[in-house]
C-alpha cells in the first residue's frame, strides 16, 4: 500500500515526512511511533443519490493505526469540541472539493479525553456521509476521488490527560467513487 503522508512522532520532536516507515528517525532508545490512516468503504464504491440529494447511507470507515513501536496519544475524536476532527473529502474531476466533517462533540466531564495507541494498534472511526449532507454540500452525480483525513493542531494536554498529544495532519490514499443519480 502506498503511503501519501506519514507522520513520525518521537518523544523529542514532531517531524512530518513524505517517506515510508523504514526512513523514520528513531527516538531515544530506538523506539519509533507513527500514525497512519487508511479508508475503507463498506458500502462499496457507488453512492446512489435520491430526491433532493439524499439517498442510501454511505459509510466511510477511517482506520487510524500506530505503525511504529512506541505509543501515540491523540485526542478522543468522540470528545473533541472541534480540537481534532476526522474528515472525508470528495474531489470532482474539475478539482472542486466537498469536505464532510462531523460536528464537534462536547466534552463529557469538562476535560478532554485521549486515545493512547499502543504499537501496531488500530482504531476505527466511522463517518456516515449521508448524515452530513446539507443544501451546501450535495454532491452532483459523477466520478469523485475520495480521501479520509485526520488533523490536530492542539498538542497541549490538560486535566487527566498526561504526556504529549500528537499534532499534525494525515490523509489516506485516494480512492475513486461514483455518485449516481436516483
Amino acid at each position: 500500500m502506498r503511503r501519501v503522508l506519514t507522520l513520525a512522532v518521537t518523544t523529542c520532536s514532531l517531524i512530518a515526512l513524505f517517506a515510508g516507515p523504514g526512513q523514520l528517525p528513531a527516538a531515544p532508545g530506538g523506539a519509533k511511533s507513527m500514525l497512519e490512516l487508511s479508508l475503507q468503504l463498506p458500502d462499496g464504491d457507488a453512492w446512489v443519490l435520491g430526491p433532493k440529494g439524499l439517498g442510501r447511507p454511505f459509510m466511510a470507515r477511517l482506520l487510524l493505526s500506530n505503525a511504529g513501536d512506541a505509543p501515540v496519544t491523540i485526542w478522543d475524536p468522540h470528545n473533541s469540541e472541534g480540537a481534532t476532527l476526522p474528515f472525508v473529502t470528495l474531489t470532482d474531476v474539475a478539482g472542486k472539493q466537498t469536505v464532510f466533517r462531523p460536528a464537534p462533540i462536547a466534552r463529557a466531564a469538562g476535560f478532554p479525553t485521549a486515545w493512547i495507541f499502543k504499537p501496531h494498534e488500530v482504531r476505527v472511526i466511522e463517518i456516515e456521509l449521508l448524515r452530513l449532507v446539507d443544501a451546501k454540500n450535495v454532491p452532483a452525480p459523477g466520478k469523485y476521488t475520495i480521501k479520509a483525513g485526520y488533523a490536530n493542531e492542539n498538542g497541549e494536554a490538560s486535566g487527566p490527560v498526561n504526556g504529549p498529544i500528537w499534532t499534525g495532519a494525515i490523509e489516506s490514499n485516494p480512492q475513486v467513487v461514483t455518485i449516481a443519480a436516483p
